[in-house]
């Protein structure tokens, strides 16, 4: 089983004591080990002991796993950091029985191990719409699992926020997705760790990001609070607009009657998929397509367009922008002419999802 800040890697040119698990590789998987260690015990010792460790992270150094070990399961076992989370609630209970908006962000979420079956990885490829002409991605044997997926195991850190409290999970909205791929995902048992990164005031709503870290990916996902704002809390940075999309390829998918029903089955059990009475509270027409449904089915269209393989995408970013009702035909335009594919679907004449992919 992995461990969160275990990278299964060999330092080149160096022996390993057999079946060791060493930290060994800089760049951007050791900036994911970095915040999954740094999250792992308030106790004052042991984050100077994982600071040292990253320092020769840092230096492109790896360590000793024999000293290292003893220490990290002191630390797991630390009741200061198992009590971590529930003492800060604690602290930050105003009578309401709840965490205050202001109080979220920086928040740690904890760690979860998720798991998964090649079926669960077949059933999502399948609820993206996926061929079974893709072998690959709908036969156990030689299965490769679409990188998206992901998103989807790492869901239990958005549903670990709402439970604070501090708003009504069924009635925020998905708005936006990150998803940066460290290396494929394997039907076997790996650990997150989750944590709420920023909240931003927009004066009539709240904006929310929740990341999640693994040895495999990291993912942000973006929470609209919408009538909820005004609070006091500081304002999201400005965003670029980004210049006009200009098609190299376009093409149409039809999404079916029962998709929102059936991608609901890949873990995202929010009642605004199904039940037609909390799609109405909400405003909406019904229920409404899962945003990450949408962003599976727009990277596999991308990657054909580019002629890649969708199990090989590294990274991706988009934004939804409005609801896509199962029943309705997605029109996708992609630009194919930079580093990272650009991409927008549409129903209709409104723009549903737009954002970049990017394939190895």
């Amino acid at each position: 089983m992995r461990r969160l800040m275990v990278l299964q890697q060999e330092l080149p040119g160096r022996e390993l004591p057999p079946g060791a698990a060493v930290v060994v590789r800089a760049g951007t998987t050791v900036e994911t080990a970095r915040r999954m260690l740094e999250a792992q015990s308030a106790d004052p010792e042991a984050t100077a002991a994982t600071k040292s460790l990253l320092a020769s992270l840092d230096r492109g150094e790896g360590f000793d796993p024999a000293e290292w070990q003893p220490q990290r399961n002191a630390l797991l076992a630390s009741p200061a950091r198992r009590g971590a989370l529930e003492a800060r609630r604690a602290a930050i209970q105003q009578g309401s029985g709840r965490m205050q908006l202001k109080d979220l962000a920086g928040c740690d979420l904890g760690e979860r191990l998720v798991d998964f079956s090649p079926d669960d990885a077949i059933l999502y490829a399948l609820a993206v719409g996926t061929s079974a002409a893709q072998l690959d991605l709908v036969y156990e044997q030689d299965l490769r699992v679409l990188p998206v997926y992901g998103c989807a195991l790492g869901l239990w850190a958005v549903e670990a926020a709402g439970e604070l409290g501090a708003y009504d999970r069924t009635r925020s909205l998905h708005v936006g997705q990150s998803l940066t791929v460290h290396e494929p995902l394997r039907p076997e048992p790996f650990e997150t760790h989750g944590s709420i990164r920023s909240v931003f005031d927009k004066g009539r709503l709240t904006i929310v990001e929740i990341g999640v870290a693994a040895t495999s990916f990291e993912a942000t996902y973006t929470v609209l609070l919408p009538g909820i704002g005004g609070w006091g809390g500081e304002p999201p940075p400005p965003s670029e607009q980004p210049a006009p999309l200009v098609p190299s390829w376009t093409g149409t998918v039809n999404i079916g009657p029962d998709a929102a029903a059936l991608y609901r089955l890949t873990g995202d059990k929010h009642p605004v998929h199904i039940d037609p009475a909390v799609a109405a509270a909400m405003g909406l027409d019904g229920p409404i397509l899962h945003g990450l449904a949408t962003m599976g089915i727009v990277a596999r269209v991308v990657a054909a367009a580019v002629g890649a393989h969708p199990a090989d995408l590294s990274a991706s970013r988009v934004r939804f922008s409005n609801p896509v009702y199962p029943g309705c035909e997605l029109r996708i335009a992609v630009d194919a002419g930079t580093d990272a594919a650009r991409a927008q679907a549409s129903v209709e004449d409104a723009t549903v999802m737009s954002g970049e992919f990017t394939f190895r």
